[in-house]
Formats: structure tokens, C-alpha cells, sequence
């Protein structure tokens, strides 16, 4: 609803007051907020007794009051009328029936003004008079209807306006944000006040989902805008921006409100990354309406210094190691690499969060960093010692050097991360072979088994490349990746004897129907499971498609080495119908795996 009356006491009637009018006029199908009575036609007997007690006691009111001010008929009439007036204005500008044009808004807002001639005479000014007649009106738009006169005052000022309608429409335009900022806020509480406090639950579980959580509530936020077209408001056309700088200012009012604690907000900012603190905080929504967001500002300064606080502390420490571990200079042992990566983790983090916020950096830490620097080039890596590393700690030992400066190194490195690849490799082909020899043989039990067992290599081996490779997406691109990488040499380099008899028996129709009931039954169990990574049948969902996926990468790889090897043209892949299954494969399937009922 609107704000409240600024006018003085002495008017007779509130020029905010609700006529229950139709906020769009009488020309666009909006029909009246508030029952009125029946006409003159249909009124009982009582209607008309009741009417008319209702007049007389108005009367004797009317008499009693000093100067008649209770009921000025005039001044009642004009302001209704007016009210109606800015309704048809409204109604007109959302149901334009043609362009606008500046002349018959100058007739509009003289219209307006003739009418409202007897409410002005007492004193209020239009421009009062207008804002609060459109905060009534505009309180009962419906999202669509405030959306769409956002546009159409967006294409008038674009389209340029006549200096004497801009000032009206300019207040229009104000109430207008005013109006929408008051909706936004009020679905935001309801809609982000559940959402804020599963984050917040999250954090304090120390949950990895809790960032996620929170940055979900920018998509809450955005929609919500989207229903009242204020996304199109957004500063340089930055809905992202304008998304952060609605949830600061709501986070701001949830704080004084008492809805949430500010020791349950600084724990969800420390579960932030740096850089989505930094964003929060940045975000002005000064350039649409002004809310207060200084609890919230001065929380994520708080949670800021004390990362930074702690991040140099642990870098130091880290520092402290890794420079015992390169005293004196020379041969470094897997303990003292794991600790040269640590250092450079912490740096790397100290950096970031610094980028972020721009503090200060103790001179400690920049002396500690030097003192790395100084030591490392000097640095010698031995086999040994980097056999002991994991997968995912060879690339991380090849950035640690780079960022202390230690180019000499790389090379070395390279080399341990290729043998590690290649042992990899190995160990599928390893793997494989066994489930081509039970393909051959026919024996359906035997070959399950084996693929069961070859698709945990294959899952270790594939997330052991990645690491060493510093990939951390999925997608096809990785798997076509991975493919390539262990399939495709699995296959040139077979004998000649070897390579038709296997790819004969991957393509073969007992091999079909295998993929075929694997799929089938693992979309089921997944679908079973509904996506819910806790529900057992989603395990075995993922085991029974992953084989299924590894069958057809196989039989793909070896038709293509099949054609590079006899320069004849590969066959086109069968079409798997995962609805064709075979009951004795589902039931071999059942016995191997056994399959959760529920």
C-alpha cells in the first residue's frame, strides 16, 4: 500500500485516500477493488432504509462539524474524479491504443490538473497530489501490468518527451520504482528468508554446498525482478549487479529485523569465497532505490580482515616449513614438496582474497615469500621423491615451482607426470583385455564380472588423468578424452589376428543386446532413484550405464583402428534401443550386480 499521508490536517478527506476505483480506468476491463451497492433498480427495501439513515447521519455530522470540513462534496468529487482521471492515464499508457504522443499526454495531464483544480486550491500542491494519486493506483497493478508500464515509460523517454510532461512522468516513473522496489522486497522475504537460512545451516555444517546455496538466492532474486520487469532497470544492462545489490539490501533488512543473527551471517561470509564477499559488498543499489545495507557491510569488513588475518598466519607457517624443508639446498624429501606446496596454496589464496577486498598485506609475509624465492631455484627433485606424490600433487608441485620462480624444474616434472599417464594407460589395457577374451567366449556371467571389475580400474585410472592433467570438469569433452587417450592405442596396437576377432565380437549382435539391457536398466534404477546420489539403486544406476557407455566406446575405437588398418570405411555404430532388453541378460545382470529393490 502507499506511504502514508504527508498532507496537512486540515483537509477534509486524504488526498492517498482509496476510492476503490479501477487502477487502469474505466476503459480496460479492470473491474472495481471494493463492492459497491446495488442501483436504485435492484435495492430492497432495506437497502433503501439503510441508504438513507446513512445520509441523514452524514448530514447531522456535516452540521456539527466546525466549517464544514468533515464533508466538502467539491472537494470529494474532484479528488475521486481526479483519481479516476490518473487511473485512465495509467490504463492508457499500459493499453496504448496507438503512439503516445507528447500532445495527447499534455491533454492527459491538463486533464488532470482541471480536475484536480478544487483539491489544489486547498493548498496541496499537483506534483504531491500526483506522486501519492499514483503510489494508490500503482499498489493495485498486478506484476504484469507494473512490468509493462515500466517498458512504456522506458520507450517515451528513449523516444524523447515534451518538456511539459517529463516532470509528470518522471514522478510516475519514481513511484513506479518505488512501487516495484516495495514488491521485490516483500517476495523477497518470503522467498529468500527460507532459502538464507538453509545456506546459513549449511555453513555452520561446514557443508561444500553452502556457497552454492547461497549463490542460488542471486537466481531467486532474479526471478522475482524478472516478474516486475526490473531486471531492465539494471545499471549498464548488469542484472548480476543489480540481483546483488537487492539481496545486500535484503540480507541488510533480514539483519535488523532480527530475522537472522549477525554471528549466523559472518558465518555464511566465511564460507565465501573472496571474491563473492568482495561482490556483495560492491554491489550500489543507490542507482534504483536507496536501502540501507550497513549491517551487512560492516559484516563482510569483519569476516574480510579476519580471512586475511588467518590466511597470512597459515602462509607464514606453511613459509616457515617449506624453508626448512630447502635448508640446506639440494635433495628435498616428499614431505618437504608436500610443504613447498602448501606455501604456494596459502600464497595463492592470500593473493586472491587481497584482489578481492585490496587490503594491506603484512611486510612479514611478503619477506617470507622472498625468502622462498631465494631457496628454491636451488631446489633438486629426485624420482623417488616424486613417486611418492599423488596424481594430484605432481601438477600442483609444477605450479608451486612456478609461482617461487623455479623454471628448471619443469622439465623433470613433465616427465614424471607422462609416466604417470602412461602407467595409467597400462593399467587399463590391463583391464580390458580380460573382457575382450570373455566377449569372444560368449560366457555372459564371466564377461559381467570382468567388466564390473575394469570399470573400477578404468574410474580410478580416468580420475587420475585428470588430475595429472589439471582438469577438473566432466563432460563429453573429457570422455572423449579419456577415449582417445586408453581405447585408441588399446587397439592399434593388436595383432592382426587380434583386432578383427575383437572387433568382430564388440559389434556383434550378443554384444548389442548386452549394451542395450544395460542402459535400460540403469535409466530405470535412476530413474528410480530420482537423481538422489544417497538412494543405492543411484550407485548401481551410474555402474550399469558407465559399462554400458565403455562397451560402445570400445566397439566405436575398434571399427575406426578396424578401417585405419584395411583403408576401408568404418561401419555406422548400431542404434541401441535401451527398450529392447534381454530377460536373460536382465537376469544375469540381477544375479552380478545385485540390483536393489528399493
Amino acid at each position: 500500500m502507499p506511504v502514508g499521508n504527508t498532507t496537512t490536517a486540515h483537509l477534509p478527506l486524504p488526498i492517498n485516500h482509496v476510492f476503490h476505483d479501477s487502477p487502469v480506468g474505466k476503459f480496460h476491463g479492470r473491474s472495481r477493488a471494493a463492492t459497491v451497492l446495488p442501483s436504485q433498480a435492484k435495492r430492497t427495501g432495506w437497502n433503501k432504509v439503510a441508504h438513507g439513515m446513512v445520509r441523514g447521519w452524514s448530514r447531522l455530522l456535516n452540521a456539527m462539524t466546525p466549517g464544514g470540513v468533515r464533508v466538502d462534496p467539491k472537494y470529494r468529487h474532484a479528488l475521486k474524479d481526479t483519481s479516476r482521471a490518473v487511473g485512465d492515464l495509467l490504463g492508457n499508457l499500459i493499453h496504448p491504443q496507438g503512439n503516445l504522443s507528447s500532445k495527447a499526454l499534455k491533454k492527459a495531464f491538463g486533464t488532470i490538473e482541471n480536475t484536480a483544480a478544487p483539491v489544489t486550491q486547498r493548498g496541496v500542491p499537483l506534483d504531491q497530489l500526483l506522486t501519492q494519486r499514483f503510489e494508490v493506483h500503482l499498489a493495485q497493478f498486478t506484476p504484469a501490468e507494473l512490468k509493462t508500464l515500466r517498458t512504456q515509460l522506458q520507450i517515451l523517454f528513449a523516444d524523447g518527451t515534451d518538456a511539459a510532461v517529463a516532470l509528470p512522468l518522471k514522478r510516475l516513473s519514481q513511484a513506479l520504482s518505488a512501487e516495484v522496489e516495495r514488491r521485490v522486497f516483500a517476495d523477497g522475504r518470503t522467498q529468500l528468508l527460507p532459502r538464507l537460512k538453509e545456506a546459513i545451516a549449511e555453513a555452520q555444517q561446514q557443508s561444500p554446498r553452502a556457497p552454492d546455496t547461497y549463490n542460488g538466492l542471486s537466481g531467486v532474486v532474479k526471478n522475482i525482478m524478472g516478474q516486475y520487469g526490473m531486471n531492465h532497470a539494471a545499471k549498464y544492462g548488469d542484472e548480476t549487479q543489480l540481483a546483488l545489490s537487492v539481496l545486500g539490501a535484503a540480507l541488510n533488512g533480514f539483519l535488523s529485523k532480527g530475522d537472522v543473527s549477525a554471528s549466523d551471517i559472518k558465518t555464511l561470509l566465511d564460507a565465501l569465497p573472496s571474491e563473492d564477499q568482495a561482490a556483495l559488498q560492491a554491489a550500489d543499489s543507490a542507482h534504483w532505490v536507496a536501502r540501507s545495507t550497513d549491517l551487512i557491510d560492516t559484516l563482510i569488513a569483519d569476516v574480510a580482515v579476519q580471512r586475511q588475518r588467518h590466511t597470512q598466519e597459515r602462509f607464514l607457517a606453511a613459509a616457515q616449513g617449506a624453508l626448512l624443508s630447502l635448508s640446506p639446498p639440494g635433495q628435498v624429501d616428499p614431505q618437504g614438496l608436500r610443504r613447498i606446496i602448501d606455501a604456494a596454496g596459502q600464497w595463492k589464496a592470500l593473493q586472491k582474497h587481497h584482489g578481492a577486498h585490496g587490503l594491506s598485506t603484512d611486510p612479514q609475509v611478503a619477506q617470507a615469500f622472498e625468502a622462498i624465492v631465494h631457496h628454491v631455484p636451488r631446489l633438486v627433485l629426485h624420482q623417488a621423491a616424486l613417486d611418492e606424490l599423488s596424481a594430484a600433487e605432481l601438477p600442483a608441485l609444477s605450479k608451486a615451482l612456478a609461482i617461487f620462480g623455479n623454471t628448471q624444474a619443469e622439465p623433470t616434472l613433465a616427465q614424471a607426470i607422462d609416466e604417470r599417464l602412461d602407467w595409467g594407460v597400462r593399467e587399463c589395457h590391463e583391464a580390458l583385455l580380460p573382457v575382450l577374451d570373455q566377449l569372444n567366449q560368449g560366457d555372459l556371467h564371466a564377461t559381467l564380472n570382468a567388466l564390473a571389475a575394469t570399470q573400477r580400474v578404468l574410474a580410478k585410472v580416468k580420475t587420475q588423468q585428470e588430475l595429472l592433467k589439471g582438469l577438473h570438469q566432466t563432460g563429453a569433452d573429457d570422455v572423449r578424452d579419456f577415449e582417445y587417450s586408453v581405447y585408441e592405442p588399446l587397439f592399434a596396437n593388436m595383432g592382426p589376428d587380434q583386432l578383427p576377432r575383437h572387433a568382430h565380437a564388440l559389434a556383434s549382435p550378443a554384444t548389442q543386446r548386452l549394451v542395450e539391457t544395460l542402459r535400460g536398466m540403469g535409466q530405470d534404477l535412476w530413474n528410480a532413484s530420482g537423481g538422489d546420489a544417497t538412494d543405492p539403486r543411484f550407485a548401481t544406476a551410474e555402474q550399469l550405464l558407465g559399462i554400458s557407455l565403455t562397451l560402445m566406446q570400445l566397439a566405436d575405437s575398434a571399427n575406426r583402428a578396424q578401417a585405419t588398418r584395411t583403408g576401408v570405411e568404418a561401419p555406422a555404430a548400431p542404434e541401441y534401443d535401451p527398450s529392447q532388453q534381454d530377460p536373460d541378460v536382465r537376469n544375469a545382470v540381477n544375479g552380478v550386480f545385485q540390483i536393489p529393490v528399493n
